[in-house]
């Protein structure tokens, strides 16, 4: 499949792909990203100063209290599955 995509694209450089792009006949787009994406843009990630982990106020979430406990002696209990699964608003 990727030949077939390849072949219908002039050249695989950024120009070519943004030419197949523009053509009609690119039907779809994805685009996969990481973390360096939001922090090249001046968003801080979760661990950085600044980050969400070391900005993070428990008690001004509604959670209960023992999750609010867990996220005063780990802020990385806010994004955990535990706390997710009994209250998404954290």
């Amino acid at each position: 499949m990727a030949e077939a995509a390849s072949k219908a694209i002039a050249s695989l450089d950024a120009a070519g792909v943004a030419a197949y792009m523009c053509s009609g006949r690119c039907r779809t787009v994805s685009i996969l990203t990481g973390a360096g994406v939001s922090v090249a843009a001046g968003i801080p990630d979760f661990r950085s100063p600044g980050g969400m982990y070391a900005t993070l106020r428990p008690e001004r979430l509604t959670a209960t209290a023992q999750h609010i406990r867990w996220m005063r002696d780990n802020p990385a209990a806010v994004v955990s599955w535990d706390v997710f699964r009994h209250n998404q608003l954290p």
